[in-house]
């Protein structure tokens, strides 16, 4: 059978080979096959649609991912220039802010950008692990920004220098 029906159409008598042949003389029969063939097209669009997102969507989210590994690079790149560390102390540093980012809802980079922050006011490198917990403590508790939390200790810390940092973000913390 090489058509749809009438001439090439398989006269053998074969019931079985006729039942798949289109008569396109019949109106009604372009129709049903005009409309299957559209049908056909809308759903392998459809699935040709739904893979263009899926990978939409991985691309996004490995942009994200680069652009959000490339500025916490350069932040940590800023706070050893800042504090003037040696390597070892920004591997501790840098396990400090993952640590903590992960423990809270704070992304890496906020707070990376919160330890910045608490490096330009002069805090010792040694105490910024400590310093970057409270913070995001105080920050979660209070629902502030990260960075107001981190002016708001430093502050503290400058004024009361006396009293450590857990204990002025316990005051802090229940202050609010």
């Amino acid at each position: 059978m090489y058509g749809f029906g009438g001439k090439y159409a398989d006269d053998a008598g074969g019931s079985s080979a006729n039942e798949n042949v289109i008569d396109l003389s019949d109106p009604g029969a372009k129709d049903a096959f005009a409309g299957e063939k559209v049908g056909h097209a809308f759903e392998t669009l459809s699935r040709y649609g739904v893979v263009a997102n899926a990978i939409y969507a991985v691309a996004g989210a490995m942009k994200s991912l680069a652009a959000s590994t490339i500025e916490f690079e350069d932040s940590m790149k800023s706070i050893q220039a800042i504090t003037a560390s040696s390597n070892s102390d920004m591997a501790t540093i840098s396990e400090s802010i993952k640590e903590t980012a992960r423990d809270t809802a704070f992304s890496i980079t906020e707070i990376a950008g919160a330890v910045k922050l608490v490096a330009q006011a002069g805090v010792k490198i040694q105490e910024i692990p400590k310093v970057v917990k409270v913070i995001a403590d105080v920050a979660t508790a209070s629902g502030s920004t990260i960075e107001t939390v981190s002016d708001i200790i430093t502050t503290a810390k400058e004024i009361w220098g006396d009293l450590d940092v857990e204990t002025i973000g316990n005051r802090g913390t229940a202050a609010m």
